[in-house]
């Protein structure tokens, strides 16, 4: 049977495979959040020395922290300076 000219034709949408060797690169933000979390981990780190000594489990919880509170400040930073 003949097919209607009207109709639309099906089209195969092409899928295009994920390459796991290409990275996003970095955007000024993602820096800025990454050099936040080691500045405030390491101020963490320094904090927790001098108020419990060389205890490894309150060095490491000072650390933890600071990169969490790091990661909090350069995220508001970066949303502050990007309004317009």
């Amino acid at each position: 049977m003949p097919q209607s000219k009207k109709r639309q034709h099906h089209h195969q949408q092409h899928q295009h495979p994920h390459v796991p060797g290409n990275p996003q690169p970095a955007t000024s933000s993602n820096k800025v959040t990454n050099a936040g979390m080691i500045f405030f981990a390491i101020l963490g780190l320094l904090i927790s020395y001098f108020m419990a000594g060389s205890d490894i489990k309150w060095l490491i919880a000072g650390a933890v922290g600071g990169g969490a509170i790091g990661y909090l400040f350069a995220r508001q930073m970066n949303r502050t300076f990007s309004k317009k």
